[in-house]
């Protein structure tokens, strides 16, 4: 939980910065679906959970030594669409999801990009209310 808060509040204070730098040549394209489970107030006969419609931050992982990871700098950003759909190009590195306005992230959830080797995500979000 303090992992996930720390990533949160980092993607927060680097949101203002931009994306990460456009020299960067060999970028790979990461493409996938989120879906998120929960809700905040759930009626009777009433679904709970779907397909996350938001921004997603993408946060590069700093990694000195094996399984020893710490959040650096704001990667990309982008918007998923009502189906859950996003599309970002990255760099290759080792990375982490924030699903903004969500009590909970993808922060659980790392991957790795190679250079030139796109990549399929599909990622589930549970926002702790269920």
């Amino acid at each position: 939980m303090q992992r996930l808060a720390a990533l949160v509040g980092i993607a927060a204070v680097v949101a203002g910065c931009g994306s990460a730098s456009s020299s960067v040549t060999h970028r790979s394209v990461v493409s996938g679906r989120v879906f998120s489970h929960g809700c905040p107030a759930q009626r009777p006969g009433q679904e709970c959970g779907g397909w996350f419609n938001g921004t997603l931050r993408f946060v590069h992982l700093a990694c000195p030594t094996a399984g020893t990871c710490t959040p650096s700098a704001l990667a990309a950003s982008t918007h998923s669409d009502r189906n859950g759909r996003f599309r970002v190009a990255l760099a290759p590195g080792r990375y982490a999801i924030v699903a903004v306005g969500l009590e909970n992230s993808l922060a659980g959830q790392a991957f790795s990009v190679s250079a030139g080797r796109p990549a399929r995500l599909n990622l589930s979000i549970r926002n702790g209310i269920e």
